[in-house]
This record gives C-alpha cells, sequence and structure tokens, in this order.
C-alpha cells in the first residue's frame, strides 16, 4: 500500500494532468470536429474568403473562434487541411458591440484576466504576452499579443489579435 506522501504526490501529479489536459484542450479540439467545421476550414486552403452560412447556436463562432486560436498560435494540427500562415498573421475579430465581441469572441479565444493571468480561452496563458484594452468596454481588449509556438517576448514575428465592433 502507497504511503501518505505517494498518495498526496499521486494526487498533485493528477491535478497537474487534468490542469494541462484544460489548458492545452486545443490540441485535441480538431478531431472532434464535425464533417462541416472540417469542410470548411480544408475551404481556407483554396480560398483567401470563406462564410460559413448555417443554422443558430450549431457551433458557426466556435468554429470561427477555434481557427483564431489556432493560427495566432501557429500550432496546427498534424491532419489540419487548411490554409496554415507561415508567418504570425494579424487577426481581426469582428462582433456586433464591445460587449458582445467581449463575451463571444475574446472569452472563447483568451479566456479571462484573472489577477495577472488568463483563464478559460483555447489559447494557454504563456502564449499571451501582451495586451491592448478596449476602451468603454469593461474588461475588452482591443490587441493581444500572442507568442507563436516556439516564440520570444513581444516582436514583430508575434501574432496580433485585434477585437473591433461593426459601430467602430
Amino acid at each position: 500500500m502507497a504511503t501518505r506522501a505517494e498518495r498526496e504526490e499521486l494526487l498533485a501529479l493528477l491535478v497537474e494532468q487534468e490542469r494541462r489536459r484544460q489548458v492545452y484542450r486545443y490540441r485535441r479540439m480538431y478531431q472532434l470536429l464535425y464533417s462541416w467545421q472540417r469542410e470548411f476550414i480544408a475551404g481556407t486552403l483554396d480560398y483567401s474568403q470563406v462564410c460559413l452560412i448555417a443554422a443558430n447556436r450549431i457551433g458557426k463562432t466556435w468554429t470561427g473562434t477555434y481557427m483564431d486560436a489556432i493560427h495566432a498560435l501557429g500550432d496546427y494540427p498534424d491532419d489540419w487541411e487548411g490554409h496554415a500562415f507561415d508567418h504570425a498573421p494579424l487577426i481581426w475579430c469582428l462582433g456586433y458591440s464591445g460587449e458582445k465581441t467581449r463575451d463571444l469572441l475574446q472569452a472563447p479565444i483568451v479566456g479571462r484576466k484573472h489577477g495577472d493571468q488568463f483563464e478559460g480561452g483555447l489559447i494557454p496563458p504563456e502564449h499571451i504576452v501582451g495586451y491592448e484594452s478596449m476602451v468603454g468596454t469593461p474588461n475588452a481588449l482591443r490587441t493581444v499579443y500572442v507568442r507563436q509556438i516556439g516564440g520570444g517576448d513581444i516582436q514583430a514575428s508575434d501574432s496580433k489579435l485585434q477585437f473591433w465592433s461593426y459601430s467602430q
């Protein structure tokens, strides 16, 4: 039977495993996509503009925010069939208002800021190397700088996510 110290160490390892599973969940998500979502992503290989028109509440926004996170990180799944940037892109995320942009686009991609760290977004917090706030909308961000896989501090090679409302 394991000692108390061994059980505590095992519990700590299990907690860390679950934390990493949550923080790096973007790595598993491509395999979970529906065929229509994968087909949409694949369409970006041949077309510079694509449009996803579908019923309400079936995953259009989720598909877009997932693609934005993958492009910002530059960490494409092995079986990714869509366009893959060979440089750190500038990504615009547009919503109806600052509040809608914050809640429907910013939150899934970068999460919410808790203290000095972001939590809950597809982009792991250690890859968010800087941000600028959106004026006029509480807790909304205008720009987020994302260190690509293998990148360094804020520099010209970092991805830049910008959140805009249609009124802007």
